[in-house]
């Protein structure tokens, strides 16, 4: 007679969000669900792990997504549309130097990003433009034509 294994949720539990980090890190990269000590920046064998904030509502018929780059210029950044989805990618290049009582204090970090934002509707990705100002992407992209229509009120005949 073999020994039955007893249901523990527990297990169950630890077994599910196992799944669920897969899937996340498998879509968003790696570090994107971990904590980290500061906000969108984690450090992990000497790379640096970036995730910017980002933003995507509605913004009279368009869709406008934000995204929160400081330190990263324009040139460094790479941003792709498809009629299902928005990505930016990019890198963070960073040096800082410190003087301080007889020793010479310098750091550079090195790292890469990568947010993909689906659109929940059809989009007309010819029009979308995208611009840059102080840290903050913002690219607007609107909704294509039948994607606006809400439906309609039939006759009955």
């Amino acid at each position: 007679m073999a020994l039955r294994k007893f249901f523990d949720p527990f297990e169950e539990l630890r077994e599910l969000t196992s799944e669920v980090e897969h899937i996340i890190e498998s879509t968003f990269g790696p570090a994107f669900h971990r904590r980290r000590a500061l906000p969108g920046v984690r450090r992990e064998e000497g790379l640096v792990r970036f995730a910017p904030a980002v933003e995507l509502t509605e913004d009279n018929g368009d869709y406008l997504a934000k995204v929160e780059v400081p330190g990263v210029s324009p040139e460094d950044i790479e941003v792709i549309i498809t009629p299902e989805q928005l990505t930016v990618k990019g890198e963070v290049k960073g040096k800082k130097e410190e003087e301080r009582k007889g020793y010479h204090y310098s750091e550079f970090t090195y790292g890469s990003f990568r947010r993909i934002l689906p659109f929940p509707n059809k989009i007309d990705d010819s029009q979308a433009k995208a611009s840059f100002k102080n840290g903050i992407l913002e690219v607007r992209v609107p909704r294509a034509k039948e994607a606006v229509l809400e439906g309609r009120k039939l006759a009955i005949e």
